[in-house]
């Protein structure tokens, strides 16, 4: 188990080192020039006595801002604070619901935390069963290695479920948006089975 998810997060470092690394660039790309690169430029626009666009006037406006030492200042505080309020919410049972709702449910990066969750639970589920353990306690384990506070949850609405008498497939059957179709026909099938095999 600790060899799968070890190469699940090897695989989902790789993908996503490249798309951090330019959205660093840009950034840095984008600071320098409001910083040191376009306030010359628009000293010499400035300079003559022909009317200045109001597009320019905006960007003159926003690089005298985005130079000021004191605006630099303001906003690493402001973005301290953000980074110490955000911890304290996703410190808290809702405010994680929320923020792992959030990730699932954002555009391309969403289906990547989708499918990273499901990997880990149906590898953990699937262990867990050819142990020879009791399937509520193995949807319990599922839950906890899946690492999002959606699916944990879903997971013991699965055991509320089975205790309730309804079968495990009925509760991953579409439209659950959480999970692929192909999740819900391979419980189906496997349904009398000893063991799950995904």
């Amino acid at each position: 188990m600790h060899e799968r998810n070890a190469e699940l997060k090897a695989k989902v470092r790789a993908a996503s080192t490249y798309p951090i690394i330019i959205f660093v660039v840009c950034g840095l790309v984008a600071l320098i020039a409001c910083v040191f690169v376009l306030p010359s430029l628009l000293e010499g626009i400035t300079a003559g006595d022909k009317p200045i666009p109001l597009m320019t006037k905006i960007l003159i406006a926003i690089v005298d801002v985005a130079s000021n030492p004191i605006f630099l200042a303001a906003a690493g505080g402001v973005l301290w604070f953000n980074i110490r309020l955000f911890k304290g919410f996703i410190s808290t049972y809702r405010g994680r619901l929320r923020f792992d709702m959030l990730a699932i449910r954002m555009p391309l990066v969403g289906r990547v935390v989708r499918l990273v969750a499901v990997t880990k639970l149906l590898h953990t589920l699937q262990a867990s069963i050819k142990a020879g353990t009791r399937i509520t306690v193995a949807l319990d384990l599922a839950g906890a290695a899946a690492g999002n506070a959606i699916y944990r949850l879903h997971m013991m609405r699965c055991i509320e479920g089975l205790t309730d008498g309804r079968s495990l497939a009925s509760m991953f059957a579409p439209p659950n948006r959480l999970y692929d179709p192909m999740v819900y026909y391979t419980i189906y099938i496997d349904r009398k089975s000893t063991r799950l095999n995904f």
